[in-house]
């Protein structure tokens, strides 16, 4: 029986790799394993590494132990890619490869050749390898309408340290809108409600504050402040936002001071939480 099987590997966590590797060659001969090969793409912007292994033998069971073997070192078996994919991109300057011949061998490709350290030298080394993930996020709910003011509330709020999600900005082309605002609305820690004429008029601005409602009734932990428009009287606003204290426009000349009101008490419900 001949059968090859492509892994695709982490290359920050390569050693384990190079170990079981190691352990096959010194088990099968290049009659039983005629390749034992690893592609390294050594481009900082997309760091890959697979191995590809192929066996010509009857040996029971043996494609399902290795299968599982590599599978239970965090690697993928690619069934959907073959040997001519990477050669093509080899010609493409994707990939080196490398053929393994012995355990000896082997050591010598894996320190050599890796351009990149691995994860664990560089956490002994203190550095960080956790992508960049905003925290503490203050929703601002708003119509679309009076985006041209909402912006400049967002650069005043953000100027003073205040990590704010507004649609405008953090849903980009081809994203699916409802699930990307239903994800903000349960992760965020608070919300600015822009009530203005066009708010109160706007059916998916009430669906975003029943929503926020719903999570307040059931956890209480979310901050909910009301921004009143200049031409809002205190009737026309939503019922229950009118139990709470809202800031008034005509009380304001400008967003900046809008915004200076605000981050006194954003701040102060920021360090109270614990999410």
């Amino acid at each position: 029986m001949d059968y090859d099987m492509i892994f695709e590997c982490d290359y920050g966590d390569r050693t384990p790799i190079k170990e079981q590797l190691k352990k096959l060659l010194d088990k099968f001969n290049a009659s039983t394993m005629p390749m034992c090969a690893v592609f390294i793409n050594n481009n900082p912007y997309s760091l890959e590494f697979y191995v590809v292994l192929n066996f010509k033998t009857d040996l029971p069971n043996l494609r399902e132990d290795i299968i599982n073997q590599f599978k239970n070192l965090g690697c993928k078996l690619r069934t959907d890619l073959n040997l001519t994919d990477f050669f093509e991109a080899i010609g493409q300057r994707q990939f080196n490869f490398y053929s393994l011949i012995d355990s000896k061998n082997c050591d010598f490709i894996f320190d050599n050749y890796f351009y990149f350290s691995e994860k664990k030298y560089l956490k002994s080394k203190l550095y960080s390898n956790q992508e960049m993930k905003p925290k503490n996020l203050i929703f601002i709910s708003y119509s679309t309408a009076d985006e041209e003011e909402v912006d400049q509330l967002a650069l005043e709020l953000n100027r003073r340290s205040i990590s704010i999600w507004y649609a405008k900005n953090n849903i980009d082309y081809g994203e699916s809108i409802v699930s990307k605002i239903e994800k903000a609305i349960d992760e965020c820690v608070g919300v600015l409600f822009y009530i203005t004429q066009n708010y109160l008029k706007s059916n998916w601005c009430e669906l975003e504050r029943e929503t926020f409602y719903s999570r307040y009734a059931s956890e209480r932990n979310i901050l909910m402040i009301t921004i009143k428009d200049w031409n809002i009287d205190w009737n026309e606003l939503p019922s229950f936002l009118r139990n709470l204290k809202y800031i008034d426009r005509k009380e304001f000349k400008s967003m900046q001071d809008v915004a200076v009101e605000l981050v006194p008490t954003i701040k102060k419900h920021l360090n109270n939480v614990k999410r």
